[in-house]
C-alpha cells in the first residue's frame, strides 16, 4: 500500500479529516491538538496561505490506525512483524514516482514549526534510509531533522544503531550518504519505528509486511528507496560539520536543549506530483507517542510470552512511552517483571496492578499506589544511563497481597431496588 492509498482507506473510513480552506501554516501544531481532543482522525490539509504543498499528519495516531496500515489488527501485529523479521521478502523495483526539482530549496515544502520554543522548522515524519558501511545493509529510521537553510538539515539520530551507523561512517570514510523518504509505505513507515535484528536488512522486512514494496536507486546517493514515496530528499553528512540543533519539544513534554549535531548537505529534493507532506507532531502528540511506543510494544509482546501473567499492557500518552502499567492475573511476586521491563532501553518506569484497576483512568492508578504498596520491598530503583548520562528506573509492585480478601476489594456502593423495581 502506498501513502495515498492509506491515507484514501482512513477517508473512507471516516478516519480523516479535510481541512480544505486554506490556512496559515503556523496554524498546524493547534488544529492537531484540537482534533486529539476531539475525535482524533487524521488530518490532511489541502492548501495554506503563506506555504506551498500539502501536508498530512496525525496519520498513525493510535496503535489501531498502526496495525491496519499493514492489514493487521493491534492484537496480532507484534506476531506479524516478528515474522517478517525472521522471514524478509524481496522489494520489486520499478519507476521513480517522484521527479526532482529544480535549485534545492527546503522552503518550497510546508514544513511547520511544531512547539512554541523550536529553535524553527523540523521534518519529523521522514524515514532516513543508510547504508551500513560495516556490513552493507540497509538501516531505516525516524531522525528528527531541523531546517537550518535551503539545503542544510540538523541531523539528530536518538536510535543507538542509527547513531552507531553514522558515527562508523564518519570515522572510516569521512562522509555517509543520507535519503530521506517522506509519506512512504505504512511497512516502511513501521519498520522504520520498530527493532529489528541488527543483521536483517530492513528494506527486506519491509517488503516481507507488504510484497508490493516497490524501490528505486536514488540519483544522487547510492541508496535505493520507495519509488512511490511522496518527498524524497538526497544528501551527504561530512565528518566533522555539525551545526546547533534545538530545542525542541520532546516526547516526555519538555524541550531538549540546543547541542552541535552533523548536518545533512541536501543534494536533491524530488517530489511526486501535488506531494503530501508527512508531519508528525511534537512533543506529547497522539502520532509521536504511537510510533515511539512500538518498539516497546514490540520488546513488551516478546516478554508476555515469558510472563504470561500479563493480561494487559498500557503505555499512557502522559509517559511517552517511558511509563508502562502491567495488568496482572495473578498475584505473584512482580519484581522478576518489572527488571525484565524495565531492562528495555526507553522505559523509565514500570508498574504492576491488578484487574480491578483501571490503568488509563488517574484515580485508579493513585488509588492503587497509595493503597497496594505499603509492604517493604514493593519499590524497585535500578541504575541505568542513556546518552545524557546517569538515571535511576523505578518499578512499583501495586498489586494486593491477598487479591479477593476482604481487605483488599475495593468499596462499591450497597445495591438496592425499590418496590417497583427501579433503582433510585
Amino acid at each position: 500500500m502506498t501513502f495515498r492509498g492509506l491515507l484514501e482507506r482512513l477517508e473512507a473510513a471516516g478516519e480523516l479529516k479535510r481541512v480544505g480552506a486554506p490556512v496559515p501554516l503556523g496554524s498546524v501544531a493547534q488544529r492537531i491538538a484540537d482534533e486529539e481532543a476531539a475525535a482524533n482522525r487524521a488530518l490532511l490539509f489541502t492548501g495554506f496561505i503563506d506555504a506551498p504543498g500539502r501536508l498530512a499528519t496525525n496519520v498513525y495516531g493510535t496503535l489501531a490506525r498502526v496495525a491496519s496500515a499493514v492489514d493487521t489488527t493491534p492484537a496480532i501485529l507484534w506476531d506479524v512483524l516478528q515474522q517478517a523479521v525472521v522471514r524478509p521478502g524481496v522489494p520489486r523495483t520499478g519507476p521513480a514516482g517522484w521527479k526532482a526539482e529544480g535549485p534545492v530549496n527546503l522552503g518550497h515544502l510546508p514544513i511547520p514549526v511544531h512547539s512554541a520554543e523550536d529553535a524553527g522548522p523540523y521534518l519529523t515524519a521522514g524515514v532516513v534510509i543508510l547504508e551500513d558501511p560495516a556490513t552493507g545493509l540497509t538501516n531505516l529510521s525516524y531522525v528528527r531533522l531541523q531546517v537550518q537553510g535551503r539545503d542544510r538539515l540538523g541531523f539528530n539520530a536518538a536510535t543507538p544503531h542509527t547513531a552507531a551507523i553514522a558515527a562508523r561512517a564518519l570515522e572510516g570514510q569521512g562522509r555517509l550518504e543520507v535519503a530521506v523518504a517522506i509519506g512512504v509505505p505504512p511497512a516502511m513507515a513501521l519498520v522504520a519505528a520498530a527493532t529489528t535484528d541488527e543483521g536483517r536488512d530492513d528494506l527486506g522486512v519491509a517488503a516481507a509486511l507488504d510484497p508490493q514494496l516497490t524501490l528505486v536507486g536514488c540519483d544522487s546517493v547510492a541508496l535505493q528507496a520507495p519509488a512511490e514515496a511522496e518527498i524524497l530528499i538526497q544528501g551527504e553528512i561530512r565528518a566533522g560539520e555539525t551545526a546547533l540543533e534545538g530545542p525542541f519539544g520532546e516526547s516526555m513534554g519538555t524541550y531538549t536543549a540546543p547541542v552541535l549535531r552533523p548536518v545533512i548537505r541536501v543534494r536533491q529534493v524530488a517530489l511526486r506530483p501535488d506531494a503530501i507532506l508527512h508531519s508528525v507532531a511534537g512533543g506529547q502528540s497522539a502520532e509521536h507517542i504511537t510510533l515511539l511506543g512500538v518498539k516497546v510494544h514490540q520488546e513488551l509482546a516478546t516478554l508476555q510470552a515469558t510472563f504470561p501473567e500479563i493480561v494487559r499492557v498500557t503505555l499512557p500518552r502522559v509517559g511517552g512511552a517511558r511509563l508502562v502499567i502491567l495488568t496482572l492475573r495473578d498475584r505473584r511476586p512482580a519484581s522478576a517483571i518489572l527488571r525484565a521491563v524495565l531492562g528495555i532501553r526507553l522505559v523509565r518506569m514500570a508498574i504492576c496492578v491488578d484487574p480491578d484497576v483501571d490503568p488509563e483512568r488517574a484515580e485508579d492508578l493513585a488509588w492503587s499506589l497509595v493503597r497496594r504498596t505499603r509492604e517493604v520491598g514493593r519499590i524497585l530503583l535500578l541504575p541505568a544511563s542513556d546518552r545524557r548520562g546517569p538515571l535511576t528506573k523505578i518499578g512499583v509492585d501495586a498489586t494486593a497481597v491477598n487479591f479477593g480478601a476482604m481487605d483488599e476489594r475495593r468499596v462499591q456502593p450497597a445495591p438496592w431496588q425499590d418496590p417497583a423495581g427501579d433503582r433510585a
